[in-house]
């Protein structure tokens, strides 16, 4: 009987013996030596490639630039060299007839006629650029009245106004023109000689001239362009 008992004690003592080397083997597979991998060659799955310097994304590629306001890269299809390059804080907007105005803060700055007339242009890191290839710039302008003055017409006195092709073609002059000219001649700042001179942007921007009294009765602009843009009796020789 004292024999059984210690072989039953010796088989059990080698069963942990065999289970602490089992043990110890998984340990050393598994790597868990300080959190660290064993050294030494191993599977990975394939990494996620990224450009230098480029915060991960492909750089741009031939015909590529980056737009204004580092947006992500666009294309510039046709750079469109007679155009001024535009700075921070300018905008491009579309007119009539292929016209095209760079404004700053809601103000003209200049004016640009392209052709052909129905190109698009777009801006990109400051340069104009074109759906087209071939556009170009054929004339500018950095104002929007090219006279304004005090005439006789008769009896009435009149302020006579020149406008530029660009305050003709560009539906955002008309209160750009009414702030300009405010600031020139006090008249203006009468509601119905601003009413006349909107009337005129609105409808007569074909005339060489536009004729504006300040001793026109103040209607509101709806009365105003139902009398043609010439409120009261006083008589318009031109019509309008």
């Amino acid at each position: 009987m004292a024999r059984t008992a210690g072989l039953t004690r010796a088989v059990a003592r080698t069963a942990g013996l065999t289970r602490a080397v089992v043990l110890a083997a998984a340990l050393s597979i598994g790597g868990c030596q300080g959190g660290q991998q064993p050294a030494g060659p191993v599977a990975s799955a394939p990494a996620t490639l990224a450009s230098p310097s480029t915060g991960g994304r492909a750089p741009a590629g031939p015909g590529l630039v980056s737009s204004s306001g580092g947006s992500p890269a666009a294309t510039c299809r046709h750079a469109v060299p007679s155009a001024a390059r535009l700075t921070p804080g300018q905008d491009l907007v579309e007119g009539l007839s292929g016209t095209w105005v760079v404004i700053a803060d809601g103000d003209m700055v200049s004016g640009w006629q392209v052709a052909p007339e129905d190109a698009r242009l777009s801006v990109q890191d400051g340069r104009a650029c074109s759906d087209l290839a071939g556009t170009r710039v054929v004339r500018t302008t950095s104002t929007l009245v090219d006279q304004a003055r005090w005439v006789r017409r008769g009896t009435v006195r009149s302020l006579r106004v020149t406008p530029s092709w660009v305050a003709r073609s560009w539906p955002g002059a008309t209160e750009a023109l009414v702030t300009r000219l405010r600031s020139a001649y006090p008249e203006m700042t009468r509601p119905g000689m601003a009413d006349q001179l909107r009337c005129h942007v609105a409808f007569a921007a074909s005339k060489d001239r536009w004729n504006l009294e300040p001793g026109r009765p103040d209607v509101g602009y709806p009365a105003t362009v139902a009398a043609g843009c010439n409120p009261g009796d006083l008589v318009d020789p031109d019509g309008r």
